[in-house]
């Protein structure tokens, strides 16, 4: 199984305040955002669907929803995590 949306965001700072999305005919299992040189995500007021793989960063979250599964250094703050463990595959291509 391929992965139906992986969205890579470069840089050293990501943050999201204040919005949800929607993906009409896509689970969040199948989504991934990837972060690869963060060292810090601020995720403010929002609805987040679908995995989030940050491995250098410190993850600071206040009020809404995350679906899926995150990879950080370390998390602080107050969300509702829902566990939506990722299935799709990863390609290097």
């Amino acid at each position: 199984m391929r992965v139906l949306g992986q969205v890579r965001v470069t840089g050293d700072g990501f943050t999201a305040n204040g919005f949800g999305f929607s993906m009409n005919g896509v689970s969040p299992e199948r989504v991934v955002f990837v972060l690869p040189d963060a060292t810090g995500v601020r995720l403010r007021n929002m609805n987040w669907q679908g995995s989030l793989l940050a491995p250098g960063a410190d993850l600071d979250v206040s009020s809404g929803d995350v679906q899926g599964v995150v990879a950080a250094v370390s998390a602080s703050g107050a969300v509702n995590f829902r566990h939506v463990p990722f299935t799709a595959s990863l390609s290097c291509d």
